[in-house]
């Protein structure tokens, strides 16, 4: 209704009154803009319908912030969460992803001159783990260059002298949710030949195995329904393979008898 009401406002003819340009300066803002800086901007990624309540009561559960947090609607699926202490702010960018009925809650700061339908959610932080690296090609230069394959690195797990002898590389990135998940990479090392090294995500909320975006699982993807009738999950380009470790409510329990279809 909002994204209607903006298009419908923009093809308007406007009256010489309306185009008049009232001018107000940010004092007059009784240092509001201020505020922002303990604020943080945050909406299920998902487009059904949800218990917000719930959502809100889950969300500060999840977030334990050692002062008080107040959460206010801003419009449909858009919410503020306002800190007394920032750093419990800080702790929720810092800890996340975070998720709620296996749906990502994407987070961002606040612009407080910001209009609402401007506000977008383009990335979320994620752990990705770099299966397959050569066994001495596992170093934070590795995790770097790789990662920027992905999205934005953030962080390397990994100290800078130090090399990965574990089954992955792990390393945390910024990842633009409106394209599809990166199933892995084709790397050369120097004058080796081409190898293919896979991804996996952690948490990895609902997706698409059909074409591997975000937001929602097969019951709510138009593409799913005839497909089902002549393909197994198996036989899809993307799949479970991709999600690493647990997934629920932030880290929540494992339900594996509904995962094998709800991506």
């Amino acid at each position: 209704m909002e994204v209607d009401l903006e298009k419908m406002c923009g093809k308007l003819s406007l009256t010489e009154q309306e185009e008049e340009v009232v001018v107000v300066d940010e004092e007059s803002l009784d240092g509001a803009l201020g505020r922002s800086e303990k604020c943080l901007l945050f909406k299920l990624f998902t487009d059904k319908q949800f218990n917000k309540e719930a959502f809100k009561s889950t969300m500060k559960r999840l977030w334990r912030p050692g002062k008080s947090i107040s959460i206010r609607d801003v419009s449909d699926n858009l919410f503020i969460a306002e800190f007394e202490d920032p750093w419990d702010k800080e702790h929720v960018f810092r800890e996340g992803p975070w998720a709620f009925d296996k749906h990502s809650v994407l987070t961002n700061e606040v612009d407080g001159l910001q209009q609402a339908h401007q506000i977008t959610f383009p990335e979320e932080l994620f752990w990705v783990r770099i299966h397959d690296l050569p066994i001495m090609a596992r170093n934070w230069k590795m995790g770097h260059i790789v990662g920027k394959e992905v999205g934005s690195v953030v962080e390397v797990d990994l100290e800078k002298d130090a090399l990965a002898w574990g089954e992955y590389l792990r390393i945390r990135v910024k990842l633009d949710v409106t394209k599809p998940l990166l199933r892995g990479k084709k790397v050369c090392v120097g004058s080796s030949n081409p190898f293919w090294v896979r991804f996996s995500y952690e948490p990895l909320p609902n997706f698409r195995y059909i074409c591997g975006t975000l937001g929602h699982n097969h019951k709510e993807c138009n593409q799913w329904r005839p497909l089902m009738e002549k393909f197994s999950v198996s036989e899809f380009p993307y799949g479970p393979w991709l999600r690493a470790g647990n997934f629920g409510d932030y880290r929540g329990p494992v339900h594996r008898e509904l995962w094998c279809c709800v991506a």
